[in-house]
């Protein structure tokens, strides 16, 4: 069973991001995100290949969707040849949001003021700096 996610970076125009569709939890989506895509160049590069199966610490090259490299990102449009797949822009928080609740997704991680942060969509804290996740389950 998957654990949906949407991966965005806040932009000038709004919010950039992808659609997550395995392990979308902090302990794999969102801790490959804090060590793999920790800049803007490189979170810019994920969401530009598209709606991602399965994230993988490096994006890789196109591969057969059913057999991929251990390491490398399963993406929808690169590695199945699936329409559509293209990243979304929302203009606000709330609409991006709104798209995480729209794929029944219970996680979205947002990548603003140089940092991620994340939102379990069962919780009402609201966005939560990811760092601290790992910080808490450290302790």
């Amino acid at each position: 069973m998957a654990t949906r996610s949407r991966i965005g970076l806040k932009t000038t125009k709004g919010i950039k991001h992808i659609y997550a569709h395995w392990d979308g939890y902090p302990d794999y989506v969102g801790k490959i995100l804090l060590e793999h895509y920790n800049t803007q160049e490189k979170i810019n590069e994920l969401l530009n290949v598209g709606n991602v199966s399965c994230l993988k610490p490096l994006i890789g090259e196109k591969h057969d969707f059913d057999n991929a490299n251990p390491e490398w990102s399963v993406f929808y449009g690169r590695d199945r040849d699936d329409k559509g797949e293209e990243a979304k822009n929302t203009n606000n928080v709330t609409n991006f949001l709104k798209s995480v609740s729209d794929c029944w997704g219970e996680y979205a991680y947002l990548f603003r003021d140089n940092q991620w942060f994340y939102q379990d969509m069962h919780s009402a804290n609201g966005f939560l700096p990811l760092a601290d996740y790992f910080n808490v389950q450290a302790a």
